[in-house]
């Protein structure tokens, strides 16, 4: 019954949902070739979720929060100032 209460009290309160978005740049260093992705991973978990070429590194270049739900793998929030709050890297 309690489980039962607490379900539906999260459902009636509406769940929502907080996360970082990360600018990152993967540097080449033998190329010096730079690409820029966004992600919900820092420089630090991204490369060990995604794979790097011999002799590229990750690099913190920005983030910001974001509040919107994005069920349906709807696009992230863009940065804005209200989204705005710096993270030191």
């Amino acid at each position: 019954m309690i489980k039962l209460l607490m379900a539906w009290t999260m459902v009636l309160s509406g769940a929502h949902a907080e996360y970082r978005i990360f600018t990152l740049d993967i540097v080449n260093e033998e190329t010096g070739k730079v690409r820029t992705v966004q992600s919900t991973l820092d420089h630090i978990q991204y490369r060990t979720y995604y794979p790097l070429q011999q002799g590229e590194y990750v690099s913190y270049v920005d983030s910001w929060m974001c509040w919107e739900n994005t069920n349906g793998f709807r696009p992230a929030c863009e940065r804005a100032e209200e989204n705005y709050t710096p993270l030191s890297p």
